[in-house]
């Protein structure tokens, strides 16, 4: 069992991971603050 999911797991290394944070998570939750800060203006 413990196998299995090992496999398939993808295995990130720490570079990787930084990376994906830096340019792909961060400006997406930029947007999303964006985004929510302008539905609340236009909701009140």
């Amino acid at each position: 069992m413990q196998l299995q999911i090992r496999w398939t797991v993808p295995k990130f290394r720490f570079d990787q991971t930084m990376m994906l944070g830096w340019k792909k998570l961060l400006p997406v939750a930029m947007v999303n603050v964006l985004v929510t800060a302008v539905i609340i203006l236009l909701a009140n």
